[in-house]
């Protein structure tokens, strides 16, 4: 499945609603004296990490001060782009749009300032244990992240006006707006005081009072006095919500498999709020969800439905998905993850967990990373154990730190990640007492067979390509061609990182045609054939590989 990749520490966040294009804004790098400046980074999203602030998929200016970057352009959204020199010492801003792409955007470098404080919640006396903060230009976009363990924030942004946008755990949103001046380098915001969330104040209470217009899976006036002795987790969600349905709720159903010997101990219940009036409603809405990304399952937990605004209000719940945790006497623990229900039962063996992972979806964003991100970031998003074989790819001559020619932000199974991430180095994955390995590969082992639900997902993407796409290039980049294709379809493609490690497939590789009135796959085809490429369908994506 299609999914746009948002980074927050080891959070991925899913979003199928919003459709990006991608634009190309090109121009040049000043300083204050209108000399050329290079060695400047230009992205739309930056990340503060403790004291540094590293763009997300950036571009850097060259000696003459050029530069050109892609970003994804969200036509109902305000987009920014934020330049910042190599010391930090001096940066620039500048709001972008569709016409940006058609003309030169200078950036003019000024001294930057630092904006800094802490966060504390007088109310109920305590300091938030993670809080993060948005830097958005006046007009919304959003351009900077600082997220923070210790309810602190530093961070460095040009002059200019801006929207601060700061929340975090049990406290409630927080925002003001800020005109930021280069006479005043640094502001210090000092203490922000927050206030605390409704699933806060409730910790150690029996939680607020629900609303529930129908129920599937037990009663309609169900208590939690039913649950007494059960930890109880309850996950809130939306059908439109894409880290509901693709994330939160996913998991949750894998825990309730595997933990199926242990129901005795815990339940959950989704609970799906003021969207849907009925359960007929509620299917309809489900339908999609259903096919495309449970792989034909429902949910085999009990799904509560509140056709009101009345539980969404009594929670204070700003966001999808929010999941709390009830003890077994009926008090609220807090706003918390599935992580926090698992660690309440018997641990599963790690014998039984890795078969299982396999088949369970994943959703990262990679953009040709090293060997030794791609084990770290599967394996926290995975969550089971991935390391290197260090000494079998040492043998090889392969370093930790060998990239991987490729580009995508999706969700599909970590057998599928393995085997589209690994082969460009020859590469494949095995077991041990400790958890997965990645090793090196004989060249006589066989083909791995498709797994069911890669069949599954085949089969829809075939049924994708039979569908009618026009399209018009003109000296399009092949990467711009997949960016088009996953946007038309809400299916992954990318370019086989075998042929682009080999030197056969570059990505910036121009391409022109039009398709009209066709099938997908026979319009694609051709569009191809000129390069001696072709498509395929495999490990749930497309892949445009030779032919």
């Amino acid at each position: 499945m299609k999914a746009r990749i948002a980074f927050a520490v080891g959070l991925f966040v899913v979003c199928a609603a919003a459709r990006a294009d991608v634009l190309t804004v090109s121009g040049k790098v000043v300083d204050a004296a209108g000399t050329p400046a290079a060695d400047v980074e230009i992205a739309d999203f930056w990340l503060v990490q403790g004291d540094a602030m590293k763009s997300y998929q950036g571009a850097t200016s060259n000696e003459k001060g050029e530069y050109s970057i892609k970003i994804n352009y969200y036509p109902k959204r305000a987009t920014a782009i934020m330049a910042l020199d190599k010391q930090r010492k001096s940066g620039a801003i500048l709001s972008v749009d569709k016409k940006s792409a058609e003309k030169e955007v200078v950036f003019k470098l000024e001294p930057l300032v630092r904006v800094k404080g802490q966060f504390f919640c007088k109310e109920m006396n305590f300091k938030p244990t993670w809080t993060n903060v948005y830097m958005m230009t006046a007009e919304g976009a959003r351009v900077l992240q600082n997220d923070s363990r210790d309810a602190s924030f530093s961070f460095l942004v040009p002059p200019g006006k801006y929207k601060f946008w700061a929340y975090g755990s049990d406290i409630k949103d927080a925002r003001q707006d800020m005109t930021l001046s280069a006479d005043k380098p640094e502001v210090d915001m000092k203490t922000v005081e927050m206030r605390a969330t409704e699933i806060a104040k409730h910790k150690g209470k029996a939680p607020p009072k629900w609303t529930v217009t129908d129920a599937r899976g037990v009663k309609k006036d169900f208590s939690l006095d039913d649950y007494k002795g059960k930890w109880v987790f309850v996950d809130f969600f939306t059908h439109w919500c894409g880290p509901c349905v693709a994330g939160s709720l996913p998991r949750l159903m894998d825990l309730y498999e595997e933990h199926k010997d242990h129901r005795d101990k815990f339940e959950v219940l989704a609970f799906h709020v003021e969207y849907a009036k009925d359960f007929a409603d509620y299917d309809e809405k489900m339908k999609d969800v259903r096919k495309n990304i449970w792989q034909g399952k429902d949910l085999p937990f009990p799904v509560l439905l509140d056709g009101t605004k009345e539980t969404v209000a009594a929670f204070g719940i700003r966001a999808f998905p929010t999941g709390i945790l009830i003890d077994p006497e009926g008090k609220l623990v807090g706003e918390v993850s599935e992580e926090e229900l698992e660690k309440k039962l018997p641990q599963i063996p790690l014998s039984v967990r890795l078969p299982k992972a396999l088949d369970k979806q994943v959703g990262y964003g990679f953009a040709d990373p090293t060997l030794a991100q791609i084990a770290q970031m599967l394996s926290l998003s995975a969550r089971v154990p991935i390391r290197l074989d260090e000494e079998a790819l040492k043998a090889a001559g392969i370093s930790p730190g060998a990239k991987v020619p490729f580009k995508m932000s999706g969700q599909v199974s970590l057998r599928s990640w393995f085997n589209l991430l690994l082969p460009a180095h020859n590469l494949t994955f095995t077991t041990d007492d400790k958890g997965y390995v990645i090793t090196t590969r004989n060249p006589k082992s066989p083909t791995p067979e498709f797994s069911g639900p890669q069949k599954m997902c085949a089969e829809r993407i075939a049924g994708r390509l039979k569908e009618k796409k026009d399209f018009d290039f003109k000296d399009a980049t092949l990467d711009d061609v997949c960016q088009f294709f996953e946007q038309a379809t809400t299916e992954n493609f990318v370019l086989d990182p075998v042929a682009r490690k080999a030197g056969k497939i570059d990505p910036m590789t121009k391409v022109t045609g039009a398709g009209k009135d066709a099938p997908l796959r026979d319009s694609l085809q051709k569009l191809l054939e000129p390069l001696g490429l072709t498509v395929a369908i495999r490990d749930e994506v497309v892949v445009i590989t030779v032919k």
